[in-house]
């Protein structure tokens, strides 16, 4: 049997509505976590009447019947909510569309930086705002040259510091219409919010919040937006405003083409997709270059076991000279092109990671960033820049632009002809690239029921340079603490993305009251015709039931759900970051100590003691935090 009762003033008695005397029908309640609860029904009355009027408060449960563990009554109804439209219909039906007290909240309680004062119940006196306030509520300013720093709430503020001191600031205002729970008078007074709901919301905006002439309902989902696993729902009878952790709630599982449970599903639309879906998650750093020499060196006449050359000639030989000494003739030769011989070391920056010194000329040296060819005559033991070199730096090429080096002496050596000499030893100075810092989850292998279902093996690659704190010789560095808050970061991408997206609606026989809250998951199995089990791999998709609709009229629930964690828990990737603190890292040199030297020596008398003969200052680099101070 379905009961209803209409209050017309705040705090004012209830009276009994008589559903079956207004030919009461289509009665639907509507839970979402998009919009304030809806209930809608139509009434057997001329189109131009008003058998309930604007404004009016009603309650609706339905006697023998349970909801949120306990019995419906007036004090644990189904739904709570004003009368906010009356449509006429034809020519004897009118049309109502209420919601609940949020609703209207949100339109009439402006958000101020000050509580409000009380009203008083007994003479209708309705709250207002304490002597100053303005509707101009600042949180978390951290800057005291900002304006709004005088006047802010709290620095430092998490979620729930503020989503509870924006309901207690509008306590009084929400309690004369209904959207809080007490009697308006100081004394009843009671929190709008359940404490343990907010424990979890940690979580601390780290820029400045102000709600200006903002409605209340308008702020808290402003700030609900901060924790993308949080939904809020108003529950009725108690009158506080719930904050749901979406992903924790219970598991239903629904049984399909089974006629003998309680609620059998009597349809089912479903619908899935991997298109978005990811097995795996890998975050690059920045580029890594080291700073590495690779050689060429002709080997020594009568030398055994020369060491291996690290860089080699490429293509044909270009002859400068034939000549002759007392063992024959001989060819002098060189070469335009010279490739570095590991091929994973060939591809190089532009650019060094650090300084060099190369010689310029006679008695000249230059530091430089970039790469550069020498060339030796007496095998390595002096070295000159040479000029004119292209480099390929995809391939690790060196190749000479027009007049190849050779040195010409005016006079040959005695017994000999020769007058050219090619280079005996060249290096090349290169920045090959090497493994980047790199983070990935999982470690090893895939994740997610998309991988355990249909074989997916797809990785998402990011790139992001905060995942260096700094450079250390040109080389970018991490630390322990940096790498951890990264795989936090790929943890949280890859569970919004793992799973197939289930997302569909169904219809149950009968009123099932466990979904009125919202805080529920369903997955599915189904009856195989013989009593049994049959295995259809919807067992544990755990989707979330975003929205209800109760038909009182016909006896029917309707489902909606959704398996997409992206979009119903996903966070945006730079307010991810803030939220794990990923930020620039301030690079400082910290004194380490001292290292002592000491030498023995012995004394005329034949003693040994200990002198000391060098003190070094030893220094070590170190990030440090530059909001909290502290070391990374």
């Amino acid at each position: 049997m379905i009961r209803m009762q209409a209050q017309t003033e705040p705090f004012g008695a209830f009276t009994e509505v008589d559903v079956v005397q207004l030919a009461m029908s289509g009665l639907k309640v509507q839970f979402s976590y998009d919009h304030a609860v809806r209930m809608t029904f139509s009434v057997c009355e001329p189109q131009h009447t008003r058998p309930i009027e604007y404004h009016t408060f009603l309650r609706v449960w339905v006697e023998g019947e349970s909801i949120r563990g306990s019995a419906q009554s007036a004090s644990n109804p189904l739904f709570e909510g004003f009368v906010e439209s009356i449509q006429p219909a034809a020519s004897n039906r009118v049309d109502y569309e209420c919601f609940d007290a949020t609703y209207r909240a949100n339109k009439e309680v402006v958000q101020f930086n000050a509580p409000w004062e009380p009203g008083n119940p007994a003479e209708l006196d309705w709250p207002y705002p304490t002597v100053g306030a303005l509707p101009r509520l600042v949180y978390n300013c951290k800057n005291d040259g900002d304006d709004d720093y005088p006047h802010s709430v709290g620095q430092d503020g998490t979620v729930a510091n503020i989503l509870a001191g924006i309901l207690e600031y509008s306590y009084h205002p929400l309690c004369w219409r209904n959207a809080a729970p007490g009697d308006g008078t100081v004394e009843g007074a009671e929190l709008a919010y359940v404490e343990s709901d907010l424990t979890p919301y940690d979580t601390k905006p780290q820029e400045k919040l102000v709600f200006q002439s903002e409605g209340i309902r308008s702020c808290l989902e402003r700030v609900r937006r901060y924790e993308p696993r949080m939904r809020m729902l108003f529950q009725p009878g108690a009158r506080k405003w719930r904050f749901i952790k979406i992903d924790a709630s219970s598991v239903v599982t629904l049984r399909l083409n089974d006629p003998a449970v309680t609620h059998p599903v009597l349809s089912l639309d479903m619908q899935s997709s991997i298109e978005n879906s990811v097995s795996a998650v890998r975050i690059y750093g920045p580029e890594t270059n080291t700073l590495e020499e690779f050689r060429w060196r002709l080997p020594a006449e009568g030398e055994i076991d020369p060491p291996a050359n690290t860089l080699v000639p490429l293509g044909d030989p270009v002859f400068l000279q034939t000549w002759g000494d007392s063992s024959g003739y001989h060819t002098e030769q060189t070469w335009h092109r010279w490739q570095i011989v590991p091929p994973v070391k060939r591809r190089g920056a532009k650019s060094l990671p650090q300084w060099v010194t190369v010689p310029a000329g006679p008695y000249q040296f230059l530091n430089v960033k970039t790469p550069t060819l020498q060339i030796s005559y007496d095998r390595g033991s002096t070295w000159v820049t040479a000029q004119n070199v292209w480099f390929d730096f995809l391939n690790g090429i060196a190749t000479f632009q027009g007049t190849l080096p050779y040195y010409q002496h005016p006079t040959p050596r005695p017994g000999s002809t020769q007058t050219i000499y090619a280079p005996t030893a060249v290096r090349l100075i290169w920045a090959p690239y090497a493994p980047c810092l790199e983070v990935r989850v999982p470690a090893e292998g895939w994740e997610g029921n998309a991988f355990e279902l249909t074989g997916l093996k797809r990785e998402w690659q990011q790139y992001d340079e905060a995942l260096a704190t700094g450079y250390e010789w040109g080389t970018p560095v991490t630390t322990t603490a940096r790498r951890e808050q990264f795989l936090k970061y790929a943890r949280a991408q890859l569970d919004e993305r793992k799973d197939i997206v289930w997302a569909g609606g169904l219809t149950l026989d009968g009123l099932d009251f466990q979904f009125a809250g919202l805080d529920r998951r369903v997955s599915f199995t189904s009856n195989n015709g013989a009593g049994g089990t049959t295995e259809i791999g919807w067992e544990d998709i755990k989707a979330i039931v975003t929205d209800v609709e109760y038909d009182l009229s016909e006896g029917t629930t309707s489902l909606t759900f959704s398996g997409d964690w992206l979009e119903l828990l996903g966070q945006d990737p730079g307010e991810l970051r803030e939220r794990l603190k990923i930020r620039a890292l301030e690079q400082v040199t910290l004194y380490a100590g001292q290292t002592l030297t000491f030498d023995l020596f012995k004394t005329h008398k034949g003693y040994q003691v200990r002198e000391l003969i060098g003190v070094q200052n030893n220094y070590r680099i170190a990030y440090i935090d530059p909001e909290t101070g502290r070391e990374q």
